[in-house]
Parts: C-alpha cells; sequence; structure tokens
C-alpha cells in the first residue's frame, strides 16, 4: 500500500515516491494499492476527480501498464486500485456538530468498508521472497559477505608481509 494525501492533490513527490515503492515491490504489483488519506470530506465526484488525476498522469502511465500486464487487465484504469481513507474529527463532536460528525461518520466507514473488501478479495498473497527487495537484500548481504572475507584476506596478507 502507497499512501498519500488528498489535502494538496497530486505532487510530484507522491509521484516519485509511489514509482519507488512499486520498483521496490516489482514482483507483487498485482497487489499494489494507492491509498489516499485525509479523505473525510471528499465526496464521490471529488475522489473521482483525484483517480482520473492519477490515472491520466504523465509519469505514471508507465507504472500504470506494468501493473495493467501483471493483472492480466486490458482497461487500465481497472488495474491500479484506489482507495480513499480519513478520520472524523473529534474536535467537531465535542462542539456539538452531530450532523458533521454524522456525515463524515458515513463517508470514512463507507471508504474503510471499500479498504476491508480490497484486502478480503486478494487472490493471491504476495511472497515477499518474490519481490525485487527481498532479493536486492539478498544480494546485498552476499555482497557484505564477499567484501568481509576479502578484507580478511588482504589483513592476513598485509600481517603475512610485514612478518
Amino acid at each position: 500500500v502507497f499512501v498519500c494525501s488528498i489535502s494538496v492533490g497530486v505532487l510530484k513527490e507522491d509521484i516519485e515516491s509511489f514509482k519507488a515503492v512499486v520498483s521496490l515491490f516489482e514482483g507483487a504489483e498485482n497487489q499494489i494499492v494507492f491509498l489516499v488519506t485525509r479523505s473525510e470530506n471528499s465526496t464521490e465526484e471529488d475522489r473521482n476527480k483525484f483517480r482520473n488525476e492519477i490515472y491520466q498522469h504523465h509519469d505514471l502511465q508507465d507504472v500504470i501498464q506494468k501493473i495493467s500486464q501483471k493483472k492480466n487487465v486490458k482497461e487500465e484504469n481497472q488495474s491500479l486500485r484506489i482507495l480513499f481513507s480519513g478520520a472524523v474529527d473529534g474536535n467537531l463532536y465535542n462542539q456539538g456538530s452531530t450532523t458533521i460528525v454524522c456525515k463524515t461518520m458515513l463517508n470514512v466507514t463507507e471508504m474503510r468498508s471499500d479498504i476491508f473488501q480490497c484486502i478480503f478479495a486478494a487472490e493471491k498473497p504476495v511472497q515477499i521472497t518474490e519481490t525485487k527487495l527481498y532479493r536486492t537484500q539478498g544480494e546485498l548481504e552476499k555482497k557484505k559477505q564477499e567484501i568481509i572475507a576479502l578484507t580478511e584476506k588482504l589483513e592476513k596478507l598485509k600481517k603475512e608481509v610485514s612478518e
């Protein structure tokens, strides 16, 4: 799950971070979800506008296409799951704004329901060992061991030369 905030729209940094997450979790593209927080006051229209902004963003086309191919989906707007989340502001409740609190609570409940549906609908769990992140860590560990061995060998040679 990649998380960003709806409060300021789509930021360049969000796009770059999302692409980095997708790259790190290469091999698990079919389970990637774009989660937008601070959406408690958004309408369905706002959320659809934000979704379209993501789907149409020129810097994401290659990532969305990659996810589409991994999911074997023809319609790219169906490949990347974009979900929304938010929270009820406790201050509104304390101020007695029950109408606003109830409306926000319904909105938040609907969004959280979508998140749970997405989680429980996952067809197959992601095997972390199949991701680029895991493979890269293994490769780094091997390189670390090689460096340690070479350093020990170098120290041994230095000792032999100095004797």
